[in-house]
């Protein structure tokens, strides 16, 4: 009694419940700032780390103060929207107690762990693996070092010798023999090296003792000075060169300290002696090359031959190679190493040969890859000379070829001997390891270059070529949409895996300018040794042949195969405009296939407005361009027009804008109509400009010359089609408003009433239809718009318009018809296509009833219709009736059996909301029978209410639904079965494409398919919406794979199912291309783990993911699941969000867009790998949550809306 009542009193609680929270958190997120600011100081003064439970307190406190700013914004929303007072006591009720449950939470955080801050952990020495060289003379060097280290008074320690003595060696062990020892708490190794920096040496610190490394180099030497200055610590610094270590400057405590415990030493090594002075070393170590015994012992014990020196053959070649290596200890190990099993003297006399004439001193002072000395250094200089005494020969061999003639047979062998020198050349001054066969393969091919250079041809003469790229004068504007074009073409040139681009678009869309800009980014600096730009109405060989200067005296054959003999082994870039049919690259002389590798690049970049002509051309990527957005369009615009009269009155300027708003971004006619405009000097004059551009179709004098300068090339896109019915299917598309997205359903529809698409059954009408509007769309006359719709740009339908003067009455608007309309009606008595939708009608008007040559009637979305008069059962030839988003609820029996050539039936009437009562579907039962008694039937959309109208569907043979929605499932239904058990007599399976479950009160939605019906899927289902199932606890697959059941589903919406625990069931299903959740408060993890890691991939086609209202959304999913294909991620109202799953090797290659709603969130969240943030930040995009009027709409925008 008490828990009831308690829920009971949460609606009139909510301001005291808000109010605490609010006063709570408040006081905790000030707390959260002291200790924050502690942790800060801390880390400042002493180089100390919080504790793992300090970052806990403050992420939880963080977090609930997100959850708690969430609250408070939804309960001050509904105070705004209600004056103070809301009436809804459900949604009162749930942030109440959000807001109660909360506030336990934020007080279980009110005790600050502690201590807050510890020192980070580190080891006082980390091993360092060294190959062990036992070298009698350096262990007394190395008890010497260790006892001045531990012992002596000397701070600094320096460590001097020449180069391979083995001074490296000896810090590494000085380090490790401090592994395990407590006389100093930090033992830091740093390698210096020539050209190190500061900044260098400090990152190597801080890596060895976990400090932040963020910061300049100020920053930082300030944060290892405060970390050290209180600390026994010895820093080991390697192979200082060039100048002196500035300790200050890296953060070294200086004056080092060493008073009683407190020992701070600093020891270098290095092999100058001024360096040491420099750096004030108050204690030497000298490290000497070996002593000649020492040394050949060292080279004896790494050559592994006990008796080398008594050998008769090789013994006293041993002993002289020593020798020459002057005891330097490297080099007695690397040439003991190699020299290890040679027992031919001729090798021991090359190596000795080797090392006699390098420079011994350079030998010191450098590397061991130094030893190719001269030998390496000539024979790169000598092959430099020969390959530019080639490349002169080569040009000289191109000017002869472009007349005709050929290279001599001992050209083509000298240039061939040159390559192949070049290689062998190029393998050997690229090694990174010496050895004794290296060195003597550089002797060799020396020999054989200084051979070369020494024979070459002579007479040669070089003639001054064209340049590669010729540049192309172009009006100079900057629009941002051409430019992403321009790079995205710039890329896939570059990329060796592309061969021909094909630039598409409607004409006038600046195809040819942009190609020209192409052609300009080689004039400075080209890959290519040929930049060709043609146009394809003209002659495109005797175009290449002039830019090649190749004779054009030929005939086409001859020049044909000019071209293609003198292309074949270039590397050329081709640019082709304003292709219209299909061009063969081997009647122009281009040789194909095309040649791409590290030597040879050759390209083709063509435009064309066709994507057909793409197709054909077996383009490797294609590039469209589309219509300007409106801020660029002005902006063309305004670069066109006389700045002069632009400027002249503010009239002129505000209607400029309106006349380039109309011409819808398409570049050639906002840059013809500019220049019209540059003689209008008046307002007026622009006015009427403005009011030609809607009815310029009517006039045959145009004095902007449109017909000529843009409509004329937009027709010849229309001309292009491929046949009549795609020529009326673009020509009714001007009948819906300007500027307004046409469902691409609405089209098909239209399509099919004025019968231009006619197929045995629905699909394959859909199909086909979809197949036009890809045609349209791919011939640039229509654009892909939002939500799967498609646009015509106003010029474009303006076109339309113009060219189907005087066959089209079009009166388009969403406006409510004139209150005689029906008695206007009967006298349309011929009319077959009649569309009265979005126009307000209050009833059907019984005058339609006379239009009895009516085959297409659409009334939908007159939402006051609510039913259908007995008289509408006179249409008998009516073939599609559409009564979508009504609200009917009564049929009179008969009426529609009386439709005996029905095909399509569209009774879908608007979901409206929760707490909106709506008349119950009460005609179902009886139309049933009816229609499936019509023979002609291809579609039914439908609404099911109640379990007793589904199990009716089980009765309906061959019933060709295709759009149904399942509302108002009885409580009694906890189980609700998705199966072929109701669907397994009727086309269901082949022809539903939308299902909507919704308003109803099921715990658990099962899909099953029984063993009877072992295939039985939905093949055609694309689309399924979730919507209101308040009891809905879990999805579940029985028997099968999502997949399976569902193998086309590519969108899934899930809104308002407050149970809903996850929707891991989506992650197996492979069409599935757009996902949406929202106000589903129970889901903590979206999806669950990934089960078939290594058979099945997750989401392989999901490229749009949304989640909206979540409250207990804490992570979508673990690691082991994938988005390959993800390219939209959008996050909004999820203010317990904690992290994203993906790590390095999984961020979605193909990611455009990271949406969330505050930037704390961002920051916050919990990544599992370093980097990953840096790789997603590029596509972060913040929006901040909705105004009251953005949520409203986004609410409405829930409520199911059939496709």
């Amino acid at each position: 009694m008490n828990s009831l009542l308690k829920q009971a009193a949460y609606p009139f609680n909510i301001r005291r419940n808000v109010q605490d929270l609010i006063t709570h958190t408040d006081d905790l997120v000030a707390r959260r700032h002291d200790i924050a600011r502690q942790i800060e100081a801390a880390d400042r003064d002493g180089g100390m780390i919080p504790t793992h439970e300090a970052r806990q307190w403050l992420d939880r406190v963080e977090s609930a103060r997100l959850s708690a700013d969430t609250i408070r914004g939804r309960y001050e929303q509904r105070c705004r929207m209600f004056g103070g007072c809301s009436l809804n006591l459900w949604s009162n009720y749930r942030i109440s107690k959000r807001a109660a449950e909360r506030l336990a939470i934020v007080r279980s955080y009110e005790v600050v762990p502690s201590p807050i801050t510890i020192d980070p952990p580190a080891l006082a020495a980390v091993n360092i693996p060294i190959e062990s060289v036992q070298i009698h003379s350096q262990e007394s060097i190395l008890e010497e070092a260790l006892r001045c280290i531990t012992e002596g008074p000397s701070a600094i320690i320096g460590i001097c010798g020449p180069g391979g003595v083995g001074k490296t060696h000896l810090l590494k062990r000085i380090n490790n023999n401090f592994v395990g020892d407590s006389t100093f708490r930090l033992v830091i190794f740093v390698t210096a090296t020539r050209g190190c920096s500061v900044q260098t040496i400090q990152t190597q610190i801080m890596e060895r003792i976990n400090l932040n490394r963020d910061g300049d180099s100020v920053t930082r030497a300030n944060r290892i000075v405060r970390f050290l200055k209180a600390k026994s610590f010895l820093l080991l610094v390697d192979d200082l060169w060039g100048g002196e270590l500035e300790m200050g400057s890296v953060g070294i405590p200086y004056p080092l300290k060493n008073e009683g415990q407190l020992k701070q030493k600093v020891v270098i090594t290095t092999r100058s002696p001024t360096i040491c002075e420099l750096m004030n070393v108050t204690t030497h170590v000298k490290v000497e090359v070996l002593e000649d015994d020492e040394a050949r012992e060292l080279f004896m014990e790494y050559n592994g031959h006990k008796g080398l020196y008594s050998d008769p053959h090789i013994g006293d070649l041993a002993k002289e190679l020593v020798k020459e290596l002057k005891g330097v200890a490297s080099q007695l190990i690397h040439f003991g190493k190699e020299m290890r099993g040679r027992k031919d003297p001729k090798r021991w006399e090359d190596a000795i040969f080797v090392v006699k004439t390098s420079d011994t001193t350079h030998l010191q002072d450098e590397d061991q890859l130094s030893l190719k000395g001269t030998i390496v250094r000539n024979l790169k200089v000598a092959t430099e000379n020969m390959l530019a005494r080639s490349n002169e020969v080569r040009q000289k061999i191109e000017i002869a070829e472009r007349n005709g003639k050929t290279p001599t047979n001992g050209v083509i062998s000298w240039l061939r001997r040159v390559d192949s020198i070049t290689s062998s050349a190029e393998i050997i001054c690229g090694q990174h390891q010496l050895n004794l066969d290296v060195s003597q393969s550089a002797a060799e091919k020396l020999h054989e270059v200084q051979e070369c250079l020494d024979n070459q041809p002579s007479d040669i003469v070089v003639d001054v070529l064209q340049t590669p790229t010729e540049y192309i004068p172009i009006q100079s504007f900057e629009l941002r949409s051409q430019n992403i074009v321009l790079q995205d073409a710039l890329r896939y040139i570059a990329d060796d895996s592309v061969e021909m681009i094909g630039i598409r678009g409607a004409a006038g869309v600046g195809k040819t300018h942009i190609l020209k800009k192409i052609n300009n980014s080689f004039h400075e600096h080209s890959d290519f040794q040929f930049v060709i730009f043609v146009t394809a109405s003209r002659n495109i060989r005797e175009q290449i042949a002039r830019r090649l200067g190749i004779n054009q005296d030929d005939r086409d054959a001859k020049l044909v195969t000019r071209i293609s003999k003198f292309l074949e082994k270039r590397s050329f870039l081709l640019l082709v405009d304003d292709l219209r049919e299909i061009l063969d690259p081997k009647e122009a002389g281009i040789p194909f296939p095309l040649r791409n590798s590290s030597e040879i690049r050759q390209k083709v970049v063509f435009t064309t407005r066709s994507e057909h002509i793409c197709g054909q051309m077996a383009v490797s990527k294609k590039i469209k361009v589309t219509c300007l957005e409106q801020d660029e369009a002005i902006y063309l615009f305004r670069q066109n027009v006389d700045m002069g009269i632009l400027h002249s009155s503010p009239r002129i300027e505000e209607l400029a804008n309106t006349l380039a708003k109309e011409l819808s971004g398409l570049p050639l006619a906002l840059i013809t109509t500019a220049r019209a405009m540059s003689s209008r000097h008046h307002p007026t004059g622009w006015e009427d400009a403005i009011r030609e551009m809607h009815d310029l179709f009517r006039h045959k004098d145009n004095p902007l010359n449109m017909e000529k300068g843009v409509y004329q090339p937009i027709k010849f896109s229309y001309d292009s089609l491929r046949n009549d019915t795609l020529k009326q299917c673009f020509l009714t598309c001007s009948m819906w408003p300007v500027d307004q997205n046409i469902r691409k359903d609405e089209l098909v529809q239209c399509w099919m009433g004025l019968g231009l698409v006619d197929e045995p059954n629905i699909r394959s009408s859909y199909n086909e239809a979809y197949k036009l509007i890809c045609d349209l769309e791919a011939a640039c006359l229509l654009e892909s718009g939002p939500n799967n719709d498609v646009k015509m740009q106003n010029v474009i339908r303006d076109t339309a318009l113009w060219i189907s003067h005087g066959k089209w009455v079009v009166h388009t608007g969403r406006n409510s018809l004139d209150a005689n309309i029906a008695r206007v009606i009967q006298r349309f008595i011929a009319v077959t296509y009649l569309d009265l939708s979005w126009n307000k009608l209050e009833n059907i008007p019984e005058e339609l009833c006379s239009l009895t040559n009516l085959e297409y009637l659409n009334l939908s979305y007159n939402f006051s219709i609510s039913e259908v008069p007995k008289c509408l059962g006179f249409l008998i030839k009516l073939k599609f009736l559409y009564l979508q988003g009504t609200n009917i609820k009564t049929i009179p029996d008969g009426v529609i059996s009386s439709l005996t050539e029905l095909q399509v039936l569209d009774l879908l009437n608007m979901y409206f909301g929760e707490g909106i009562t709506m008349s119950p579907v009460e005609y179902v039962p009886t139309i049933l029978p009816e229609l499936g008694a019509i023979n002609n039937l291809k579609e039914v959309d439908i609404v099911i209410e109640g379990s007793f109208q589904y199990e009716l569907l089980s009765q309906c043979c061959n019933l060709p639904l295709r759009l149904v929605a399942l509302r108002k499932m009885e409580q009694s239904c906890a189980l609700f079965r998705l199966s072929e058990s109701i669907f397994q007599d009727n086309l269901l399976g082949t022809t539903l494409n939308y299902l909507e479950v919704s308003d109803s009160d099921m715990n658990v939605i099962e899909i099953f398919r029984g063993a009877e019906a072992p295939n039985y899927c939905f093949e055609a289902l694309k689309k399924i919406e979730l919507f209101n199932l308040k009891m809905l606890k879990h999805i579940k697959c029985f028997r099968l794979s999502p997949h399976d059941m569902f193998p086309s589903l590519s969108v899934l919406r899930v809104s308002f199912c407050d149970r809903l625990k996850n929707i891991s069931c989506t992650m197996y299903l492979s069409k599935l291309q757009h996902l949406e959740v929202s106000y589903c408060n129970s889901i903590t993890q979206a999806f669950g783990h990934n089960m078939n890691k290594s058979t099945v991939p997750t989401f392989p086609c999901l490229r749009y993911l949304s989640f909206a209202y979540l409250d207990g959304l804490e992570k979508i999913c673990d690691s082991d699941v994938t988005f390959p294909q993800l390219e939209t991620l959008k996050f909004t109202g999820c203010p317990n969000l904690m992290s994203l799953p993906f790590k390095k090797g999984t961020v979605p290659l193909n990611l455009r867009e990271l949406q969330l709603e505050d930037v704390k969130l961002w920051k916050n969240l919990i990544w599992e790998e370093e980097g990953v943030l840096d790789l997603l930040e590029p596509y972060l995009k913040i929006k901040e949550l909705p105004t009251e009027e953005e949520l409203t709409k986004a609410l409405q925008s829930m409520l199911p809306f059939y496709p």
